[in-house]
């Protein structure tokens, strides 16, 4: 399904932003915000993959 959500995401970016008040105002909410989860995407992949090699040493 094309609108399913990760109810883990969606109460992190509720607990955000406090924004999206359902299901239809969240998914229009991603669409708006796109890019900054992909922002948000690639700083989590940098930050684990930071922790990771403070981890190795």
């Amino acid at each position: 399904m094309k609108n399913t959500i990760h109810i883990r995401e969606y109460i992190l970016i509720r607990h955000t932003f406090h924004w999206p008040l359902n299901i239809y105002e969240y998914d229009v909410w991603l669409r708006k915000f796109s890019k900054l989860r992909y922002i948000q995407d690639k700083a989590n992949l940098f930050k684990t993959y930071y922790i990771s090699k403070i981890k190795q040493q």
